[in-house]
């Protein structure tokens, strides 16, 4: 009985884990997409460049 208790906490933990992470990495996908936007609208395009170049690696990361 205690071996299958402890389970259900193990399993809840993994997926609470999971979306934690799932959250955390559409915060940072946002946050560039925000960054992204602000540096368009004051015409840095380096800055643009360099945070579209991390974006596609985090929805890379997130969707790949």
């Amino acid at each position: 009985m205690v071996q299958g208790v402890s389970g259900v906490f193990v399993s809840d933990e993994a997926v609470k884990g999971s979306l934690a992470r799932y959250t955390f990495e559409q915060m940072e996908i946002a946050s560039y997409r925000i960054l992204i936007a602000a540096a368009d609208y004051v015409g840095d395009d380096e800055t643009k460049a360099v945070c579209q170049r991390i974006l596609d690696d985090e929805i890379a990361l997130a969707f790949g």
